[in-house]
Order: C-alpha cells, then structure tokens, then sequence
C-alpha cells in the first residue's frame, strides 16, 4: 500500500544538532560584538552621562534666570511705582508756599494715573488783589512743578501761563499756535491757557494743587478768506486756531475739498490738512496758471486753467496729456462768470463753456480722446452764465431766459421757475443743493427733493450772503473790524426740509478779516 506521508531523511539528527551548535555560535558572536563595542566605548559612555548632567545643571540655571528676570521686571514695576508716588509727594504743602503740580491729562479726567506724565514749561503768576502787573512769576522744572515760597498769609491772585507753548509752529505755507487748556472735571468749557486771574487765599498751613493740561483740539473750524490768506476759525472758542503765510499779496482762490483746503501758489496746486497738520504738492510745473482762474477734477487729478484766454489743461491721466483744448483745429477761448465755467465728472470727463474763433459761446463736453488728448465736442444747448454737473447724465445751467437742469441722453431741458435769472450760482460740495442769488434773496434747490418729487422745492432765504455746508446754511455778517476786535459774526442756519428754515447759533468774530466764508472742516 502507498503512503503519502513524507519521506523522513535519515541523517535529521545530525542536522538538528548542527543547526544547535551554529546558533550557539551566532548568539555568542553577537555578545562578543556588544563586549567589544562596550568595552571600546566606554569614553563614549562617560561622555553621554557627562552632557545628561550638564543639560540638568543647565534647566536649574535657565529656571534661576527667568527667576531672576521675572524679579527684575517686578523691581521695574515697583520703580515705576516709586517714581509715580515721588512725583506727587513733591508737590508738598507747607506754611508760607505755594505749590503746583501739572500733568498731561490726556483723558481729560482730572485725575493724575500711573500712565501719564508731568507737563512742563509751565509758569505761575501771583498778585495782590487790585493790582496790575503780576508779583512773582515762576516756572516749572521739568517734573512740572512750581513752588513759591517766602510769602505772607492773606489773599492774593493766580493766573497760569505758558509762554513757550504760545509759539506758533509753521507747517508749509500755514502758522498754526499751540493750545493747551486746564482741565476742571466741574466745568463743560476747559480753560486756555494763558488762565484768566483767579483769588486764591493762602492760609497758615500753605496752598498745594495738583492740574490736569492738555492740547486743545476743535472738532471742527470754519475756513474764512480776506482774497489773498485763509484763516481757521474755532467757531465755540471764537478764536483765530491759525492761517496761511503766503504773503505775496496776489488775491488767491481757495477750495475746501474733502476737509481740505487746496490753492495754487508758485506754479504748484497744493493741498493741506490741518488735521495731519500737513501740506502736499498735489500737482507742479503749472506754468502760466492764475492763482484765481482755475477748476479741479473731483480728485485732484486734472487742472483746467485760462492762459491769455484760452483754456489749458493738465491732468495725471496719462492718457490724456496736456496742452490747449482743441475744437476742430481751433482753440478754445474761455468763459468767466466771473470764473471759469466748468465742471467735472471725473479726472477724464468734463464740462466747459467756451468758444472758438468767430463762433458763440457754446457748452462742450470734454473727455479723454486718441493722442493723448482731450477731445471735446458741443452739446446743443447755447450760451450759460452757470453750468453744473448733478449726477451722471443731468446737468445744471442758467442763462438769460432762465434756470434749467438738462438731460443728457434726451436733450431736453427742464425750466426751473423760481430761480429765474440769478446773478450768482453756486452747487454744494455734495451737490445736494443748487444756491442761487435772486434779488436779495437767495433760492436754495433742494435737488434731491426735486427729483423724487417731480416739482420745485426749495428754501427762500433772505440774506446777503450764504454758503451751504451739508444740511446748514452759514450767513457771513463780516464787517471792518472794530479798536476791540469785533469784527461781525457768521450765523447758522438749519434747512429742515419741505421749504422751511430756522435760525441757528451766531458765531463772533473776533480778530479776523473775512471777505468770505469758504466752508467748515470737521477734525
């Protein structure tokens, strides 16, 4: 019978016994290889127990040095706090003295924190009642504080000055003084300094006081001109807050755009901002511009100017060049009513009324063409005295039959009645209301109104003089300055819609020439 179970080989002992002995052999190889690695290494090995120990040496100095650091840090702390208790204990209060400390109080609390600084430069004047000149004046170290001593009990007065900080920084073409007031958590108005003279009684035990100063800043001023410099006007302190230096006595047109004032002076257009307190070269080498007869792009990016009557222009498109504006190979000559009548869309695209040898005057629309030119072509709508652009395809103009806004895609004009003739045109800056001078009144358009509505609505407002800033009107009052200073006032008035208007604040005058109120700047 067969089997099928497999084949044992006869010499499978000897096999087994061999295979024992050779791993026998391979297994004390392997432990001859570790004694003699081991045994060759053992500089390794005391290397590698070295660096451990120094590594745990060097984790208990790391942890000693940020204990050390964090000890330093509150050793500063407790300085900062030294210093800080030091300041006030040096405004001490004896017999026979006075003593002041001033702060920074940029919070305008009252209050002396850890956060703010002494303010120096400041000087205290004292007085007997009833007296002119000021006794004894002191000033301040640069810890900010006054002391005056070696006096006598009994009444007297004090007023704070500073007259280092009444000197006026010059920013470019503009002077703008330093105000600094106290600051008393008890009144709504903060005192300027120089003070106003205050009685104080100074007893047995001494007088000390610890005050607050900080800059003062307006949150908005009006912009007045005399024609040739404009001055910033703090209208709740009535106060001159500064005023160009151009002083080359050329009357100058200046614009306030985008709560800035812009004007062309040395053959540059400039800028200025009295919140960053900067001036800027908006645009240069405007050869042959009058620093009256020009027009600005919305942007700043385009000039269009007269040069021996005829319009020029310069832009920084650069798809549109420079030079004379050109209408069928003839220039155009300028319109002024009084100014030049133009007006923009964009730094590309704008409006003028002019005319070309031997024609009218006649409106032309302008817009960036090849060449690098302006291309202009006319708009069948004949001489204006006043041209405006309201929104994107309507415009705005006035001629000797009427008041009229028109509609660019239809080309029909819409008569404005009650506006008539008027002698004097202006569009506000946010070209919501359309000002016009009709007799001794004024017609203010309320254009938003007019176009949702579809009929005339405006304010009839008897003055000789209005602009129209947003929702208010400012009604200049100026008049030659008086011996004391008064120099009228500029009075506000609020349009509150549907044709009514009411009577606002008077703001005086003092100090300053004003020939126009060019607008009102928030800060």
């Amino acid at each position: 019978m067969q089997d099928y179970l497999p084949d044992v080989p006869k010499d499978e002992p000897e096999s087994l016994e061999a295979e024992a002995v050779a791993g026998e052999e391979q297994t004390a190889g392997r432990l001859g290889k570790l004694r003699e690695f081991t045994g060759n290494n053992k500089q390794r090995f005391r290397l590698v127990v070295v660096l451990g120990l120094a590594g745990l040496v060097g984790l208990g100095i790391l942890a000693t040095i940020l204990e050390k650091v964090q000890e330093n840090r509150s050793a500063e702390i407790e300085v900062e706090k030294g210093e800080f208790a030091d300041w006030l204990l040096s405004v001490e209060q004896k017999p026979g003295q006075m003593s002041f400390g001033f702060y920074l109080d940029e919070n305008a609390n009252g209050e002396f924190e850890e956060n703010e600084q002494p303010f120096s430069g400041v000087s205290v004047s004292i007085r007997r009642p009833g007296e002119e000149q000021a006794l004894r004046t002191e000033a301040s170290g640069t810890n900010g504080v006054v002391v005056i001593d070696d006096l006598a009990v009994g009444e007297y007065e004090i007023r704070i000055v500073n007259y280092e900080l009444e000197q006026v920084g010059v920013y470019g073409d503009f002077e703008l003084p330093n105000f600094y007031e106290l600051v008393d958590e008890n009144r709504q108005r903060f005192e300027f300094i120089p003070s106003e003279w205050k009685s104080l009684s100074l007893g047995e035990e001494g007088y000390k006081a610890i005050m607050g100063v900080r800059e003062y800043r307006p949150e908005k001023l009006l912009v007045l001109t005399d024609g040739e410099e404009v001055s910033f006007y703090d209208p709740e302190r009535a106060k001159v807050y500064g005023q160009s230096v151009i002083k080359d006595g050329v009357k100058r047109k200046f614009l306030v755009k985008n709560n800035q004032v812009v004007y062309m002076t040395d053959d540059q257009l400039k800028k200025f901002s009295f919140k960053d307190r900067t001036g800027v070269v908006v645009m240069d080498r405007l050869y042959g511009v009058d620093e009256v007869d020009w027009a600005l792009s919305p942007e700043m990016k385009t000039v269009v100017y007269a040069e021996e009557e005829e319009l020029r222009y310069k832009t920084e498109a650069e798809e549109c060049g420079e030079g004379a504006i050109i209408y069928s190979g003839q220039r155009v000559n300028l319109k002024q009513e009084p100014e030049l009548v133009v007006d923009f869309w964009d730094k590309e695209n704008l409006v003028l009324v002019g005319a070309v040898k031997g024609e009218g005057w006649q409106v032309f629309k302008a817009f960036c063409g090849e060449r690098q030119k302006l291309a202009v072509e006319p708009l069948e709508i004949g001489e204006v005295k006043s041209l405006y652009i309201l929104e994107d395809r309507i415009l705005f103009y006035s001629n000797n039959q009427g008041s009229y806004f028109y509609d660019l895609d239809k080309k029909e004009a819409t008569k404005y009645v009650a506006l008539g003739v008027p002698s004097q045109v202006r569009l506000s800056e946010d070209k919501k209301h359309i000002v016009g001078k009709l007799g001794g009144n004024y017609i203010v358009v309320d254009y938003p109104a007019v176009k949702m509505s579809g009929v005339e609505k405006h304010y009839v407002i008897g003055v000789n003089n209005l602009i129209v800033v947003g929702d208010e009107g400012l009604v200049s009052r100026a008049k030659t300055c008086e011996a004391d200073g008064d120099c009228g006032e500029i009075v506000r008035l609020e349009l509150k819609g549907n044709g009514a208007w009411e009577w606002g604040e008077a703001v005086d005058l003092k100090d300053v020439v004003v020939k126009e109120v060019l607008g009102e700047i928030k800060l």
